[in-house]
């Protein structure tokens, strides 16, 4: 079973009145997503929706999403947890480059969690009828902490995952922190990144494309592809663009000489004069004693 801290936990989010338990005063369950979002595409949404269907087959025509009779708040059992991982770009030498894209690496994580939250909301903006569940974008340290924090509203949570990331080897393995079921693993979905639709869409072909950009406008292929992509206003886009371009460069061939600064030069020269000086010095005490050590010789002989 996973180890909670010794500190009183309660739940931080409205609970649906239908969806809780007489008593108890939790949720029946909830569902939930969590990625890195570098960035959010059209392609998410298809995840997005298979989340809200499943929360929306236990709704009907007469049941509100709030979390009381007669109130406006909203409430709502879906959830998107946005990871806080973000490239340190002060551990690195220099900047990253092109082919370090879509690698494993300190270079894949170019936003900030900040940024993508926002970036998702605006992708994914709420319904305003309160007869449809909405979406929680939280961003959240690891995947651990966002199915505690569900945990403390909730009997259930279901984690919605890519295809090939259901099974012993993927996220299955979580189960055994959380005894009595209350954790399920589902597939979201099979995702082909060679297909040129929704489906094969992925971040990475998003930075890819943003690293190429050369002109913000429609005359550019690279552009188009992320703006059909993203889906949002112009100012948004570009910040996002802009975002990912400040952490990617081009290599340059070519090796770069350090500039000799002007300290450095003086440094040297006078290191150089002391030396000079130490080996005058030294070589006159040598001289002296030598000399001492011949007028001791005749004297005895």
């Amino acid at each position: 079973m996973y180890r909670m801290s010794a500190i009183i936990r309660t739940c931080k989010f409205p609970i649906p009145y239908w969806l809780q338990k007489n008593g108890v005063g939790k949720g029946s369950v909830a569902y939930f997503v969590y990625g890195r979002f570098q960035p959010g595409h059209v392609g998410h949404k298809v995840v997005f929706n298979r989340l809200t269907k499943e929360a929306e087959e236990k709704n009907t025509s007469d049941l509100l999403w709030v979390d009381r009779p007669g109130s406006q708040t909203r409430a709502s059992n879906v959830f998107v947890f946005v990871s806080q991982k973000q490239n340190k770009p002060r551990i690195r030498k220099g900047p990253c480059g092109e082919d370090e894209v879509s690698g494993v690496s300190t270079c894949e994580n170019p936003l900030d969690p900040d940024t993508k939250v926002d970036l998702l909301q605006k992708q994914n903006p709420q319904p305003s009828s309160l007869n449809e569940p909405h979406i929680h974008f939280i961003k959240m340290s690891n995947i651990n902490a966002g199915i505690s924090m569900l945990l403390d509203c909730y009997e259930k949570v279901v984690m919605f995952v890519g295809e090939d990331r259901v099974g012993p080897d993927g996220f299955d393995k979580l189960k055994k922190y959380w005894d009595g079921g209350r954790l399920e693993v589902e597939s979201a979905g099979k995702r082909d990144e060679t297909l040129g639709n929704i489906q094969g869409m992925s971040s990475s072909k998003i930075r890819r494309h943003a690293v190429n950009i050369k002109s913000f406008d429609v005359g550019d292929k690279d552009y188009e592809f992320v703006k059909d992509n993203l889906g949002v206003d112009k100012v948004t886009l570009d910040n996002i663009i802009n975002k990912i371009k400040a952490v990617y460069i081009k290599k340059v061939g070519g090796r770069r000489r350090k500039k000799k600064t002007r300290h450095k030069k003086t440094r040297r020269k006078k290191k150089t004069r002391r030396r000079t000086r130490n080996r005058s010095a030294n070589t006159r005490s040598r001289k002296k004693h030598k000399g001492k050590h011949t007028r001791r010789t005749k004297k005895k002989n």
